[in-house]
C-alpha cells in the first residue's frame, strides 16, 4: 500500500462535511445518543428530551440533529443514528452481547471509541465474499483476519457543506466504504465502480477514525 498522510485525509472529509460540524452542546449530545442507541433499544420521543436537558441542548436543536442523522420507527422512535443502528446493515457490530449494525465499515472503527466498549465486528468483502472479523477496543485494533484485510475511504461529493438526511450520507459516503479481504480487492472494486478513493490498512483506519471525529472523542 502507498504512503497516505492520514492528517490531509482527515481535514479533506471534515471539509467535506464528514462529520458534520457540531457545537460542544451538539456534540455531547450525539455521543449521548449514539450510547442509548447502543443499548439495544428503540428511543423514545421522551428519553431524547432526557438527553437534551442532560448536555443542556435546546430540544429543537436536538430535533434538528435527529433530522439529519436519524433511523426511526414506525412508531417515530430511534433506532439509529450517524453510523450505529438497530437496523440490520452489512457490517454487524456486537457491543456487550448487544447485536447492532453500522451503515459502513469505518463507523465500525471509530464507534467503540466513542461508546468506551469493545466491538466484535462482521463483515462480508464485496468481491471474494470473505468474512472478516474484527475486534476493536476504545484503545486499539486488537485483532483481524484476515491478516490482509482493508478498507476503503472515499471524499464525497456534496453541493453543501453537510449532508441533509441518512439516505444522503448512505448514497454518497456509506455505500462506498467497505472493508476488503485484501488491497487487491479493493483496487478491484474501485476500478470496477469507477471510484475515486483510497484504499488504508485497518490500523490506518482506525487512526484516520480518531484524528476526524476528535471533537467528538473528547465529549
Amino acid at each position: 500500500m502507498h504512503n497516505v498522510n492520514l492528517v490531509e485525509l482527515a481535514q479533506s472529509l471534515n471539509d467535506a462535511g464528514i462529520p458534520p460540524r457540531f457545537e460542544p452542546d451538539q456534540a455531547r449530545f450525539v455521543v449521548q445518543l449514539w450510547r442509548q442507541v447502543a443499548r439495544g433499544q428503540p428511543v423514545r420521543a421522551e428519553q431524547i428530551k432526557q438527553i437534551a436537558s442532560r448536555v443542556e441542548i435546546d430540544l429543537d436543536e436536538a430535533n434538528a440533529l435527529l433530522e439529519q442523522g436519524a433511523e426511526r420507527d414506525k412508531q417515530g422512535s430511534v433506532v439509529g443514528f450517524i453510523g450505529l443502528s438497530q437496523n440490520k446493515h452489512p457490517y454487524q457490530f456486537l457491543i456487550n452481547g448487544q447485536p447492532l449494525s453500522t451503515w459502513c465499515a469505518w463507523d465500525s472503527l471509530f464507534l467503540p471509541v466513542m461508546l468506551n466498549q469493545t466491538a466484535k465486528v462482521v463483515s462480508t468483502c464485496p468481491v471474494t465474499k470473505n468474512e472478516i472479523k474484527l475486534t476493536i477496543t476504545p484503545d486499539k485494533v486488537e485483532q483481524y483476519e484476515p491478516t490482509k484485510a482493508v478498507i476503503s475511504i472515499v471524499r464525497p461529493n456534496l453541493t453543501k457543506s453537510d449532508p441533509e438526511s441518512v439516505e444522503e450520507v448512505w448514497m454518497v459516503f456509506c455505500r462506498q466504504v467497505h472493508f476488503f479481504s485484501s488491497y487487491q480487492a479493493g483496487t478491484e472494486w474501485m476500478s470496477r465502480k469507477n471510484i475515486e478513493g483510497t484504499i488504508l490498512s485497518i490500523e490506518e483506519g482506525y487512526e484516520l477514525g480518531s484524528l476526524t471525529f476528535g471533537e467528538l472523542i473528547k465529549q
